[in-house]
């Protein structure tokens, strides 16, 4: 029986990728250099100083670089975001911060609390972009319970989103351009894994030759590149 590598972790699984968390290796990364302001309808404006925007921002970077090798300290790092600049008025900070705080709880298992979060952004924020993150983040919190019916919603929900933000794509700062590609890729990786645990071979081909047409949007991550060339080369 063929066994592939799941995108998430090293384990393996038969036909298809094992239901383990996708944590969103690639994104996170870029979220965190994202440039608040600028779009109408996509990333809201926060008119707050330069110094309180570069504060939020560094801590945001160390909470989504420490999550890999310290979820206690990611939690104490988006703490001290949440409550030190609640009333700053940098939103899409805060939001930021609230992301990375249901990435940390998703690297637990903790899937309630990470709804919470992610739920949060979705419920508080006018930001097209953070939150087609947040859509497509509780797409991989619904693979990994078996909500399918949610998984699908959500993905209606990012497409409308991205639909969007298309719109006014060329607007967009070079890191805001950065974090809307690898949240376009990670919602066909997502897509991708539900529809091979689903054996939906169709879904399988249509999110497999996106991922080969758009390689250039994730060629510079190791991660997400190794798991596709191990999935174009196996399945």
């Amino acid at each position: 029986m063929k066994k592939i590598l799941s995108i998430k972790s090293v384990q393996l699984g038969p036909l298809g990728l094992e239901r383990l968390m996708y944590g969103r290796l690639v994104r996170l990364a870029l979220l965190v250099w994202m440039v608040t302001g600028g779009l109408m309808g996509v990333v809201s404006c926060d008119h707050v100083s330069d110094a309180v925007k570069v504060s939020v921002d560094s801590l945001n970077m160390l909470a989504c670089q420490q999550k890999y090798g310290s979820v206690k300290k990611a939690m104490r790092l988006t703490d001290e975001v949440l409550e030190k600049y609640a009333d700053a008025g940098y939103q899409s900070g805060l939001h930021e911060a609230w992301l990375n705080r249901g990435d940390a709880y998703g690297m637990e298992m903790d899937y309630d609390s990470a709804q919470y979060c992610y739920k949060k952004v979705l419920k508080e924020s006018n930001n097209d972009l953070i939150c087609s993150v947040a859509d497509v983040d509780m797409m991989s919190v619904c693979l990994m319970t078996s909500m399918s019916k949610e998984f699908y919603d959500y993905r209606s929900d990012a497409l409308e989103r991205f639909a969007s933000v298309e719109e006014e794509s060329g607007d967009m700062t070079e890191h805001q351009q950065e974090m809307w590609n690898a949240v376009q890729t990670e919602y066909h990786f997502v897509s991708l894994n539900y529809f091979m645990q689903m054996r939906q071979d169709e879904g399988v081909l249509e999110e497999s030759e996106w991922l080969e047409e758009h390689q250039d949007m994730f060629a510079g991550d190791s991660t997400q590149m190794a798991a596709f060339l191990l999935i174009h080369a196996l399945y």
